[in-house]
Formats: structure tokens, sequence, C-alpha cells
């Protein structure tokens, strides 16, 4: 994440290194400032667009900015290192979420933020910020996305589910259906009943990609099996089941919320093919192979790095992992992985589709890879070298 994401929810990930305090004329001077009811200060230092619209909860925002404490410490800014951050705004501090809501584009702002609108007595970032700490930041807006918006559920196309879950499919997407085992990319938006915005994860930097059967809280996985690739549902949700650990300070007492959901991606693991015998090439080690597809690009030596296409299977077909899953290859130095993989790939070329059957002692063991991988166990892979580095 970008280091102002990591300000609202993990504390700072990368400060300036040394920690230098910087002259006190650093920081802008305020011009003609003005006192929020939650008691932070601002001034606009450069005016953007006049009458022009502003950014709201859950609008990915592009900004640029600069933070210090009190004591004129510069303790972040994202001037140094390679462009603007964006972020949900609702997904940052307090003092941040209202303070880019009051901006157009290309405003230009000086904040001053209490605690309270920070990161009160636990402060953040190791010690960098310290408990109770006022903090200044100067931000520059320099666009922002909206965001999906809340719709209220039409009680005549609301729908229950096996679990009583009630929802409405607003748009069924298209393709197949799906099962259990598809892999997806799922959005998602929650607010209150009353429409008050609670969180949005449509535009997260690390988006939520898995198996169905893997997402976090059974709704999840039980809105998703009612779409298809693209389809979108509202759906009313006990609070309970939305957030078993950790309430959302926005929903108050609210009993219920309300999520919309989306299949944004689908990606389709390939299907088990179990080997067959006289299909596969056997080598001095043990491993075994059946070339699918010959590629035409470069071959890798073991202390290259690769890029690679794989799936998976312990020998009765069970899938243990999956980069087609998460819907991106995996990288790593060829030297780094099993025994099978490393002689099994440098006999494949750029492009090429291979299945291996990797016994025990050439992939964990006697030890296994718990809780999937037994001991001893034999593997099944599909492997697609995409790019030798």
């Amino acid at each position: 994440m970008n280091r102002i994401l990591s300000l609202a929810v993990a504390g700072i990930t990368a400060l300036a290194s040394a920690q230098d305090p910087v002259p006190k004329s650093a920081i802008p001077e305020d011009k003609d400032p003005i006192t929020t009811k939650s008691g932070m200060k601002y001034s606009v230092l450069q005016a953007g667009e006049k009458d022009g619209q502003k950014p709201e909860l859950g609008d990915r925002v592009k900004v640029n900015y600069t933070g210090w404490l009190e004591n004129g410490t510069e303790f972040d800014t994202n001037r140094s290192r390679g462009g603007p951050v964006q972020f949900a705004l609702g997904a940052v501090i307090p003092g941040w979420n209202e303070g880019v809501a009051l901006m157009t584009r290309g405003t230009r702002s000086k904040f001053t933020i209490p605690p309270g609108l920070a990161y009160g007595e636990a402060g953040a970032g190791r010690g960098v910020i310290p408990p109770n700490a006022t903090l200044t930041f100067e931000i520059e807006l320099l666009d922002f996305e909206k965001g999906p918006a809340y719709v209220a559920m039409q009680a005549d196309k609301v729908l229950t589910a096996k679990s009583g879950l009630k929802y409405e499919i607003a748009s069924p997407g298209t393709g197949d259906a799906l099962t259990a085992s598809d892999s997806i990319e799922l959005q998602f938006g929650v607010w209150t009943t009353a429409g008050g915005f609670v969180m949005n994860h449509f535009f997260q930097p690390q988006p939520l990609r898995m198996p169905i059967d893997q997402l976090p809280v059974p709704f999840m996985q039980e809105l998703a099996l009612e779409l298809k690739e693209g389809g979108v549902c509202m759906a009313e949700v006990p609070v309970a089941d939305a957030f078993p650990s950790r309430k959302p300070p926005q929903l108050g007492d609210d009993t219920k919320c309300i999520w919309m959901v989306k299949v944004a991606q689908v990606f389709r693991v390939p299907a088990f093919q179990a080997p067959v015998a006289d299909k596969l090439t056997k080598t001095a080690s043990g491993l075994q192979y059946e070339v699918l597809r010959e590629g035409t690009g470069k071959a890798p030596a073991a202390t290259d790095t690769v890029q690679v296409h794989y799936a998976g299977w312990l020998e009765d077909g069970t899938g243990f992992d999956s980069s087609y899953g998460r819907g991106e290859p995996a990288e790593f130095p060829l030297n780094g992985v099993i025994a099978g993989w490393t002689e099994g790939v440098q006999l494949m070329k750029e492009g090429a589709i291979y299945q291996f059957v990797i016994p025990g002692n050439l992939a964990y063991g006697a030890g296994g890879s718990p809780p999937k991988i037994g001991p001893n166990a034999t593997l099944v892979f599909r492997i697609e070298l995409v790019k030798v580095r």
C-alpha cells in the first residue's frame, strides 16, 4: 500500500530515514485559517477549480502531500517517491477524510490535525508519531474518481438466499455460472441501512482475489455464487456476520448494514487432467513430464528468475495452489523452489506448457507442506513458462 494508506490502517511503514528536524519555515504559513466543528484547522494555500466538484467518502483521490510534527520534523512525503498516491477517501485518518472532502481539483491546502482526528493516544510509525501528536499536512488534490453510490434495495426485487440473507441482483453478469472452486476478484462497498458510508473496497491497490470457497465470510461466498463475471448485487447483512471481529465505528448501534458486491473478474483454474503413463517422459531423477504445448522462446538456467503460471494438485486431483486463481503469474528464482521445479522448468522454453509428475523426494519429502500436502506426496503440476528474466 502507499504510505498514506498505511497511516490510516497500520502505522507508517517507511518514513524519512534520518528524522532530522527541518526549519519551521518549511511548514507553510497559514492563510486565513478556518477551524472546523471537529477542531481541525485548515487554510487554502492555492485555490483550485472554482465551483468545482469536491470528492466524497468512497471516491478515489489522487494527491501529493507532506506531513510534519509540531516541532517541524518532516515525517513523510510522497514527493520524493515517484509520483502521486491514490486511495479511497474514507480509508485514511479522520482528519484526511474530512479535509480532502473540502477541496476541489487543483486545490493545495494546509491542515493542522488534532490527535483525535489523527492517531490519538496510540501514535503511529513505531514511535515516529508520538502519542497525542498534533500533525500538520500540506495536501494537493490532483484529481478524483467517483466511487460506487449507495443504492437502496427495492422491496419488489428482493430475494431470499438459503441462509435467510436478503439480496437484490442489480446486474447478473455474463458468462458461465460460477462454482465454489472458481477464483474471482471480489469488489465491495458497505453502507449503513440509512445510506451512510462505511467503507469502499472497489479501489484497493491489493484486490481481494481467491477461490469463492475461501472468501473470508460465508455470506460473501453465498452472494458470489448468485452472480457471473461482472455481476453486481446488493444485500442486507447482519453486522455480526459482516464484521465478526471488529465493528466499524460508523455502524454505531446498527445491527444490519448494506453491501454492494461485484464479481469483477473470474480467474478459472485449468481442470485437473490425470497423467497418462504412456504420454510421460521420465528423467534420471524420477521426474516425469508431458509436453502440452512446446515453447519457442528462451530456455532458463537454474540461476535465472522466471515468471510462470501454474496449478498444482495431489494425485487424486485435489488442488492445493494456483497462480491462475490469483489472476497473475508468479515470479521467483528457479534455484529457490522445489527440486522438481528447478529441474523441470529448465526443460521448457518461453511459451511452453508442461504437465509434471513430481515424486515426493523432488517435492516436499517426508515433512510435506501442511496442511494440504502430506509426507512424501507425489504432486501434479501444470506449468506455463511465461518469461525468463
